[in-house]
C-alpha cells in the first residue's frame, strides 16, 4: 500500500473542513455590515479576506455589492465560484488565490475578515493592518474577530494572534465602533475539537 503524499493529505483535510462547514450560516458581523451599508453607493468593492468557501461573500453579492474574495486555498475559491454561478452572481465576483495577509488591498467600502485576523503571522500584522487602513475609504467598515488573551489557543507553539482588549481599541483609534461583542465560552472549533473561546466580534466604521 502506497503512502499518500502530503499535498494529497492536505487537500483531503480541506475537503473535509469545507464539508463540515457546508451549512454554517453567515457571521453576525457580516449581516450587520450589510445592513449598515444598505444605503451606501455601490461604486467600490467589498474585500472578503480569508473568504473560505464564500458564505459571507455570497451575502454581499446578494445585496448587490462587487466582491473581491481572497484566500490562498484553491478548493474554497472553487466552491465559492460554483455557488455564485448557481445564483447567477458571479459577474460581480473576483477571486484572488493569495495569502490574505499579503494582498494589496485596493480602495474599498468594506473589509470583511471573519475569523481571519487571528491567523495573520505576528511579524506581518503591522503591515497588514496598515494596508487595511490604507484601502478602506472614510465611512467604510471593517467586520471581523479578534482573539482575546484568555482563548485556549493562546499558548506557545500555536500560530494564532491574541490581543488584550485595550490593544484592539488602540487598533481601532481611527474607527467608530458600531458593534462590539465579547464572547467567552467552552465550545468546539471547526474540526469539532473542544476549546475555550475568547473572541471579540467587531464592526467598526472608519472615520
Amino acid at each position: 500500500m502506497k503512502l499518500l503524499k502530503l499535498p494529497i493529505i492536505a487537500a483531503l483535510r480541506w475537503r473535509i473542513y469545507y464539508w463540515q462547514l457546508r451549512n454554517t450560516p453567515p457571521r453576525g458581523t457580516t449581516l450587520k455590515a450589510v445592513e449598515f451599508l444598505k444605503d451606501t453607493p455601490k461604486n467600490l468593492p467589498v474585500i472578503d479576506l480569508g473568504c473560505g468557501h464564500g458564505t459571507d461573500s455570497l451575502v454581499y453579492l446578494r445585496a448587490g455589492w462587487q466582491v473581491i474574495a481572497v484566500d490562498k486555498n484553491k478548493k474554497g475559491l472553487q466552491i465559492l465560484k460554483k455557488r455564485a454561478e448557481k445564483e447567477q452572481l458571479s459577474t460581480n465576483l473576483q477571486l484572488i488565490c493569495e495569502d490574505f495577509t499579503t494582498f494589496d488591498i485596493p480602495p474599498c467600502v468594506a473589509v470583511n475578515a471573519n475569523f481571519a485576523f487571528p491567523f495573520c503571522k505576528e511579524n506581518r500584522w503591522d503591515d497588514f493592518w496598515q494596508r487595511i487602513n490604507n484601502g478602506l475609504v472614510s465611512g467604510g467598515v471593517v467586520a471581523g474577530q479578534f482573539f482575546g488573551v484568555e482563548d485556549s489557543w493562546n499558548k506557545k507553539g500555536h500560530r494564532t494572534l491574541h490581543f488584550p482588549e485595550q490593544k484592539i481599541h488602540d487598533l481601532l483609534k481611527n474607527f467608530t465602533i458600531i458593534s462590539w461583542k465579547e464572547v467567552k465560552k467552552i465550545g468546539k472549533d471547526d474540526l469539532n475539537q473542544s476549546k475555550f473561546w475568547h473572541v471579540y466580534h467587531v464592526l467598526a466604521q472608519k472615520k
